[in-house]
């Protein structure tokens, strides 16, 4: 709908929002529920926040043996490219 402009100027603005590319090596994000996205539209206050980071946290715990072999690899690589460059 927001291709053919169909959306509202609010709508717009949270569409991009939703569809946002996020990059990096490792994104963790919490599973959002629709009251997450309700505050995304108001300031963050601590009731809010730490919930959030609650949620992060336990995700990334369950990520860190995933994490630690995705940076294991890279060192190695960048070891031995610094090889192969030297």
């Amino acid at each position: 709908m927001n291709e053919l402009g169909l959306l509202p100027n609010t709508m717009k603005w949270i569409a991009n929002v939703v569809v946002q590319s996020y990059k990096g090596h490792v994104t963790v994000v919490p599973e959002p529920t629709l009251t997450d996205y309700k505050n995304l539209l108001i300031n963050v206050t601590p009731e809010t926040y730490w919930p959030a980071f609650q949620k992060s946290y336990v995700r990334t715990l369950r990520k860190i043996s995933h994490i630690r072999s995705y940076f294991g690899i890279e060192r190695e690589f960048d070891r031995y490219y610094n090889k192969l460059k030297n």
